[in-house]
């Protein structure tokens, strides 16, 4: 197959946040450097991985190339598959290989159509499954599984456990669809639930207080976005020093509570439980080093 002029441009996923937290400049820059990857590479879905080659591909300098880079390359959560030696657009990857499937199966079927006494063409993926053929009539059976075959109200079971967990419910009709398609592909509901609860884990869905930005489930399901590799942060926050601050009372430098310390409502010194704030000096009247000053005074 010759080098495809074009790739399918979905505007959903474009408007998603690995899109939308970049700025509008390396927006631009980033679209720039897909149709690089499309147009240049040989496999249509990567660029060597060379700072200088790259800024001087897009006409940038390299300085405003490294800023751009880290704004794609989102720590904990990159757009692009680093390697090393090359940077891969899994998207654009994805596109190529359905075109390259579907350029088969057009063929396939020409030729049945024009060819109908024709022997099938010997291709590599026959002359594999000649191979396959062969090494299993001189080996034992295979003992492997073959993948279940799930009813339709078993479809329709699973499908209302990950509706519920989705965070958008719109277009239920049109999602039961692209669901049941999903498991008739060979993948397991197992598969898909999970992907929905490591990203509601991972909080992907609440970068907009607004819903209106999450993608309707239906096509969360045809983007087989429960593939999407997610960043969970650490649990446990890094615990904070507690701060010490000086009790105008007795010139002590004393613990002072934080904000979240519901033991009393403000901080106090812990030598005679002074508050700590100038406004209440007046209350340090039993502090002895504020007797001891005021009778040398």
């Amino acid at each position: 197959m010759n080098k495809s002029p074009c790739f399918q441009f979905f505007p959903n996923d474009y408007l998603g946040k690995k899109v939308l937290r970049m700025s509008d400049a390396s927006q631009g820059i980033y679209m720039r450097l897909l149709c690089f990857m499309w147009n240049d590479s040989k496999d249509q879905c990567s660029i060597e991985n060379d700072d200088k080659i790259i800024s001087k591909l897009l006409g940038i300098t390299k300085q405003k190339w490294k800023k751009t880079r880290n704004e794609i390359q989102w720590p904990g959560d990159p757009i692009l598959v680093d390697t090393g030696t090359f940077l891969i657009s899994k998207r654009l990857k994805k596109e190529k290989e359905t075109q390259l499937l579907r350029s088969n199966k057009a063929r396939e079927s020409a030729e049945a159509r024009w060819h109908p006494n024709a022997k099938p063409e010997h291709s590599e993926r026959n002359a594999n499954a000649s191979a396959k053929q062969c090494s299993s009539s001189s080996s034992p059976p295979s003992t492997s599984k073959k993948k279940k075959k799930h009813t339709k109200k078993e479809i329709e079971t699973h499908f209302a456990e990950f509706y519920k967990k989705y965070p958008k419910h719109k277009g239920k009709i049109a999602a039961l669809k692209e669901y049941a398609l999903a498991i008739h592909k060979g993948i397991e509901p197992l598969e898909i639930l999970k992907g929905i609860e490591t990203q509601l884990k991972a909080k992907a869905f609440d970068f907009r207080e607004n819903k209106k930005w999450i993608k309707e489930p239906s096509k969360w399901l045809h983007g087989g976005h429960w593939e999407d590799e997610v960043f969970i942060p650490d649990k446990k926050p890094a615990k904070e020093e507690p701060r010490t601050d000086t009790c105008f009372s007795c010139e002590k430098n004393e613990y002072v509570a934080d904000e979240e310390d519901e033991s009393h409502e403000e901080p106090t010194c812990q030598k005679d439980g002074h508050i700590v704030t100038l406004e209440n000096m007046n209350k340090a009247a039993d502090c002895d080093g504020y007797s001891r000053r005021k009778e040398e005074g």
